[in-house]
């Protein structure tokens, strides 16, 4: 398989974006609206010392951003590579993560880092993704319109766990785009640790139109366009997603994120895509049950839609509470008739997996009776126009 024999110093960057512990925490939320991003390294004389990410903050109850170091919140350590890792093993490291980027560490020295840019620069040139289609790999996407405020696509981005909503006019089409840092530019500082917290109502900036801070500079692909193209798209533009289009109307999306987890899907298998992330530390008991749950699930599916990949995404929750865990379950199942998409949440592994299951089934066969619905109708029309040609 490409990329067998290949190393984290092939593909890392020198390139070092990070942070002190003495800067302020005005200038990580700075940092965030900047590079597009939710953390940030923290290295000192070249040492990495924590990260630091705004759920962290949100929890902290900073009255004063501009006066508190990044020290005084520093908590969290990252994963950490060396330059002689293989790149598959960073991959699935930087997946797991949940981080966009992964500091590459020589003699306890942050010599580089390796980003899923990085590593899909690489891999975007392999017939896999030369030859498979957007519209295979896409999810559907959820839009906003153009007579909706802040306050509503603040409340869809906190249901949705989403940070970016397709803006559309009366007609269905797509006219522009906003995100988590347009909304972050209208706040306050302290506002802005709130928004991500939810703590606070914020109502000020509740009934400002959407229009007047969207983005009109929206970077679109058609369904049937390689997933190569959809990659230069974002690299050539540093975006981290592409809105998929169809007639003007938006009907699908892809982040970089969703090329690195096609490229883990397809490292150990051939035919069907299947990969399951995250039950690396669970017992062999429990993953055979996640396994044979899954299989069983597979079988039923596979008797509506021909699968094309089954992604599962599982991440641990620390919660605060002492020795509880929430499971979080994401599932992307992709067929030749587009992608299914199901997330879940639960305090025990197995019910949120078989909650997430049990979801992705459903969507899976009511969009199997539309679609029977729909040529029963067109049946109907075509009888009846047949019979008054008569």
């Amino acid at each position: 398989m490409y990329g067998d024999h290949m190393f984290v110093k092939d593909l890392m960057s020198r390139k070092i974006n990070y942070l002190k512990p003495t800067d302020s925490v005005s200038k990580f939320i700075s940092f965030v609206q900047k590079n597009h991003t939710s953390s940030a390294l923290v290295i000192d004389n070249k040492k990495l010392v924590g990260a630091i990410n705004i759920k962290l903050l949100s929890s902290k109850g900073i009255t004063d951003p501009s006066k508190t170091k990044i020290k005084k919140v520093l908590k969290s350590m990252p994963p950490t590579l060396h330059p002689n890792d293989d790149i598959i093993h960073a991959s699935k490291l930087l997946f797991e993560s949940g981080l966009k980027e992964l500091p590459v560490i020589d003699n306890s020295k942050v010599i580089g880092m390796l980003s899923i840019e990085n590593i899909i620069d690489e891999f975007s040139k392999t017939k896999l993704f030369r030859q498979t289609k957007t519209e295979s790999l896409m999810s559907p996407v959820i839009t906003i319109t153009q007579k909706d405020d802040i306050g509503k696509a603040r409340q869809i981005m906190r249901e949705k766990n989403i940070s970016k909503l397709p803006v559309i006019d009366q007609k269905g089409k797509l006219i522009g785009v906003v995100t988590t840092f347009d909304i972050l530019k209208t706040l306050k500082p302290r506002e802005r640790m709130d928004f991500y917290s939810m703590a606070a109502e914020m109502e000020r900036i509740m009934k400002i139109p959407i229009t007047t801070i969207m983005d009109k500079k929206v970077f679109i692909a058609s369904p049937k366009d390689s997933l190569n193209s959809i990659f230069n798209i974002m690299k050539n533009n540093k975006r981290g997603s592409v809105i998929i289009t169809e007639n003007k109307k938006p009907i699908g999306i892809i982040i970089m994120k969703d090329l690195l987890e096609y490229y883990l899907g397809s490292i150990e298998t051939s035919g069907m895509i299947y990969q399951i992330i995250g039950l690396k530390n669970e017992t062999n008991y429990i993953v055979s049950i996640v396994e044979r749950m899954v299989n069983d699930a597979l079988k039923r599916l596979s008797s509506i839609y021909k699968p094309l990949f089954l992604f599962i995404h599982v991440k641990k929750r620390e919660t605060g509470l002492k020795s509880r865990i929430k499971y979080s379950i994401r599932i992307r199942f992709g067929t030749e008739k587009g992608t299914f998409v199901t997330k879940s949440w639960d305090w025990d592994l197995l019910v949120a997996i078989k909650d997430a299951l049990d979801k992705l089934e459903k969507i899976v066969f009511k969009d199997k009776r539309k679609i029977k619905d729909h040529i029963r109708f067109n049946l109907i029309r075509i009888k009846e126009k047949f019979r008054k040609g008569r």
